[in-house]
């Protein structure tokens, strides 16, 4: 029991300290482009980061009950899959992925008032819930289809883990992207065969430098512009991922040649 409490104290204090590490470069005086420490100092930053820290302001209480179970969902199966690196398989993440989608879309209905008149009633879809899709259905491809190590999965995810993620400044956004990035390399590792590396300092080592890679591509490739083009981000990662499982299929790869 001593154990089981010691490794959940260190899971979360590891994901605590990379969270904070995002929140403080997110909104902190001295990475502002514009004015900086000349426009807020650090005593009115403090003021107004304190409101930030928990959801955004305004947010109903259903669509953040459905957001934490989501992220309770990612962060307690992360925990237990660097407990238990073996039971790691694709079919339990084509599974994850699933429950991961239904939770996204209770959260998008979450946001929906009674309309005026019923035929003004839309219910578009989120643009991060297709990466929970087309994982899923790749995933049940791959159950369908195995060959040897799922690269197309293994490509879909890497993208997924590096363009996915919110840009909200509050403490609970930045747990939420770090325990999504901890999650996907969670499961790179098992998919790839290297689930024994789990819960290692090499693990940790490698999370501590994917989350600023991945802050450094989002910047790079500007936030708004993968806001906005989310939908074509994706479209393109599964259709790369597609070609190859096709060429995995038709057996390309394979290292033996006649």
């Amino acid at each position: 029991m001593a154990d089981t409490v010691r490794f959940s104290l260190q899971c979360f204090a590891g994901i605590l300290i990379g969270a904070v590490a995002v929140f403080a470069l997110r909104v902190s005086p001295l990475v502002k482009a514009t004015g900086g420490l000349a426009a807020a100092g650090w005593r009115e930053w403090w003021a107004r980061s304190r409101r930030g820290w928990a959801a955004h302001e305004g947010e109903h209480l259903v669509v953040r009950v459905a957001r934490l179970i989501a992220l309770c969902a990612e962060y307690g199966v992360w925990a237990w899959g660097l407990a238990h690196p073996e039971n790691l398989n694709v079919p339990f993440w084509a599974l994850l992925w699933a429950t991961l989608l239904v939770l996204s879309l209770m959260r998008k209905c979450a946001q929906f008032e009674y309309p005026t008149r019923w035929e003004h009633l839309g219910l578009k879809l989120h643009s991060h819930s297709f990466w929970w899709i087309h994982l899923a259905l790749l995933a049940t491809v791959e159950i369908q289809l195995p060959t040897g190590r799922p690269w197309a999965l293994l490509f879909l995810l890497a993208c997924h883990a590096l363009v996915r993620g919110s840009t909200g400044q509050s403490l609970l956004d930045a747990f939420e992207d770090v325990v999504s990035v901890a999650l996907a390399l969670l499961a790179g590792l098992s998919l790839a065969g290297l689930g024994s590396m789990a819960g290692t300092p090499d693990y940790w080592l490698m999370l501590a430098a994917l989350v600023p890679l991945r802050g450094a591509v989002r910047a790079l490739l500007g936030r708004e512009w993968l806001t906005h083009r989310f939908w074509w981000v994706a479209q393109f990662c599964l259709l790369s991922a597609l070609a190859l499982k096709a060429l995995a299929v038709l057996d390309v790869f394979s290292q033996s040649r006649p």
